[in-house]
């Protein structure tokens, strides 16, 4: 039972540590190389804004997306419009471009969308989690984060241990 307690918090650790580190990547590959889209081996995070995709990809959700070098009919992708990030679902081809439609949309999107707008196509949809990373971008999330990951390495610290003298081992 020790164990499995000790494994989940460095489990949790590890993954706010990831969390974290991501979003610092973010904002300095932004800051400091001018990077519109920063990602780590081809592969981005953005969070969903709207429901224009409903049922399939709600507003607040993460989506993971890979850059591709071909897409096809049936694709979920993520395109750039006018510094704008929209996700739909692209449903054919023209020679002016990929027609796209969001799937709760009724009629197609007005304007085709070429090849060099296209920013990845959607691999994983994360339910809840792009609100929480958009927050974490902003002052308070980011000033939350700090106290956060300061309080852990506290509490995991010289905290620790002056709880183990003042009420002993618990082995």
């Amino acid at each position: 039972m020790k164990f499995l307690r000790r494994a989940v918090r460095y489990l949790g650790i590890a993954a706010l540590a990831a969390i974290v580190g991501f979003n610092i990547w973010q904002i300095a590959a932004r800051s400091l190389f001018g990077q519109e889209l920063p990602g780590l081996l081809g592969y981005s995070a953005l969070a969903v804004m709207s429901g224009s995709m409903e049922p399939a990809i709600s507003a607040g959700d993460l989506l993971i997306i890979h850059r591709k070098a071909v897409y096809q009919e049936g694709d979920v992708i993520s395109f750039s419009d006018n510094g704008n990030y929209i996700t739909h679902r692209l449903i054919g081809q023209t020679d002016g471009g990929f027609i796209t439609q969001g799937d709760s949309n009724n009629v197609p999107d007005p304007e085709p969308v070429y090849a060099e707008q296209i920013v990845g196509r959607a691999v994983l949809v994360i339910p809840g989690l792009g609100g929480a990373l958009m927050f974490l971008r902003t002052p308070a999330g980011i000033l939350l984060t700090g106290l956060f990951v300061l309080a852990a390495v506290f509490l995991a610290g010289p905290a620790g241990q002056l709880r183990e003298r003042v009420f002993g081992s618990r082995r």
